[in-house]
């Protein structure tokens, strides 16, 4: 089942509060930057995220090969991670090619090392969503990503952690003998 992680959270972003960079109000533990909100009962909006990445592919089709894609993302509360061949076809308003469902079983691994992925080969550019296909499904689809900079890479993964609350996970990111 779904396991939170010991961590302090923002009781109105519900984000990790990095040490020392927290305010409290009431007793409540809140980000700086949430308190003005707190204060005046707005409720959260989690933030939206888009932009050009590579994904590696996994071959699904039966002449699809394994290999890195350049693909759009959107990161929504209604789609959860959504990716299209191109910014075009989404602005078009065409359904994505692939998303990963946001669900509380999903799970982010923000620096993956090749023990985690074969391809995960800079884990200062690349993240894996670990997600599952729909509600029901039991089987885990693992998503790697590569951003062009680390910068990029820090921004998107600050931005899912709005979304997936089990980010690296020890039973992810554990090194494999």
């Amino acid at each position: 089942g779904y396991k939170r992680l010991h961590v302090e959270r923002c009781v109105h972003c519900d984000c990790v509060l990095p040490p020392g960079k927290r305010s409290i109000v009431g007793g409540a533990k809140l980000h700086p930057e949430c308190v003005a909100d707190y204060k005046a009962k707005k409720p959260w909006v989690p933030p939206t995220r888009s932009g050009e990445m590579r994904k590696f592919s996994v071959g699904r089709s039966f002449f699809g090969g394994k290999n890195w894609q350049q693909r759009y993302f959107s990161l929504s509360k209604k789609d959860g991670l959504a990716y299209w061949e191109k910014k075009e076809f989404a602005d078009a308003g065409q359904g994505p090619k692939g998303c990963a469902i946001l669900d509380s079983r999903a799970r982010l691994i923000t620096h993956p090392t090749r023990q985690i992925h074969k391809e995960a080969s800079n884990p200062s550019k690349h993240f894996i969503v670990i997600f599952f296909e729909s509600a029901s499904s039991k089987k885990e689809m693992m998503l790697l990503c590569e951003c062009t900079t680390w910068e990029e890479h820090d921004e998107w993964t600050k931005v899912l952690q709005s979304y997936i609350k089990n980010v690296d996970d020890p039973k992810d990111v554990k090194e494999l003998s």
